[in-house]
């Protein structure tokens, strides 16, 4: 839906889980390590596809995202679009494959 490339899918699934260890109160400094590391590399990979949109919009929702236009500003500034695809990467790959997987689990157990 965002127009990212395939061959990024695994990367961007890897730094999701590692960002999503900010929840877990019990989290190591490795933990610690590899969520920092997840935030600069999503943080920097964003950055480079918003810009690539402004410069070629394309078809997909990103495009979209960096070209939308609200009542009282022209255009989202950078980080309102990096937070909202950030979230919106964690919410759609991590809650889906977690409750595709319980669900499943609960089927197999459950027949």
């Amino acid at each position: 839906m965002l127009g990212l490339p395939r061959a990024v899918v695994p990367q961007l699934r890897q730094w999701s889980r590692d960002l999503i260890s900010v929840f877990n109160p019990l989290r190591s400094p490795g933990e610690d390590r590899r969520q920092l590391a997840a935030f600069a590399g999503l943080d920097t990979y964003f950055a480079d596809a918003v810009a690539q949109r402004r410069a070629r919009p394309g078809e997909d929702l990103l495009s979209a995202i960096v070209h939308a236009e609200s009542e009282t500003e022209s255009t989202l500034a950078d980080a309102e679009i990096s937070t909202f695809v950030l979230l919106s990467l964690l919410a759609g790959n991590l809650t889906s494959a977690d409750v595709l997987c319980n669900g499943l689990l609960t089927l197999l157990c459950h027949p």
